[in-house]
């Protein structure tokens, strides 16, 4: 009895100490606190893991849909100098221009803006076509797709 008596006394001061009772690490095999560890790290491997797929998923590209996207930089350039040519013949035919140098001076920055937008799409259309270069098929998917969508 007194054996008996001196393990419950250290079982006691064990738990009255902050350690786990001896019953609930037989019975799970590990303390609480090691498996939300577990937890936790399986958590953050789980979220980097799906930023990875996802990011890659992103990345991944097909000739037809650079086409596209090259397109619509050309596309994007041309509708904004029409649309400025539009409001700058406007002001002109309501007379907002004191000389027709100002609405010359107008017309040439205009063509400015356009000739730089128009270079950047270029630059953009051939870093996205490099890609196909070597690939006949693909090449010749991102050429059609591109003149099917570019706008004139």
């Amino acid at each position: 009895m007194l054996h008996k008596n001196k393990f419950v006394s250290e079982l006691a001061a064990v738990s009255s100490s902050g350690a786990m009772e001896a019953d609930t690490i037989s019975k799970n095999g590990q303390s609480s606190k090691s498996q939300m560890s577990r937890r936790n790290i399986l958590q953050k491997i789980y979220i980097v893991f799906l930023l990875f797929v996802s990011s890659f998923l992103l990345s991944c590209s097909s000739a037809e849909s650079d086409g596209i996207k090259a397109a619509k930089e050309h596309c994007k350039c041309n509708q904004i100098n029409r649309q400025k040519r539009e409001d700058l013949n406007k002001k002109y035919n309501e007379g907002k221009f004191s000389s027709d140098g100002q609405a010359m001076q107008e017309l040439e920055r205009i063509s400015k803006e356009h000739s730089d937008c128009s270079k950047k799409a270029y630059e953009f259309e051939n870093k996205l076509r490099n890609k196909y270069r070597t690939n006949k098929d693909k090449d010749e998917k991102f050429s059609y797709t591109y003149y099917r969508f570019h706008c004139i």
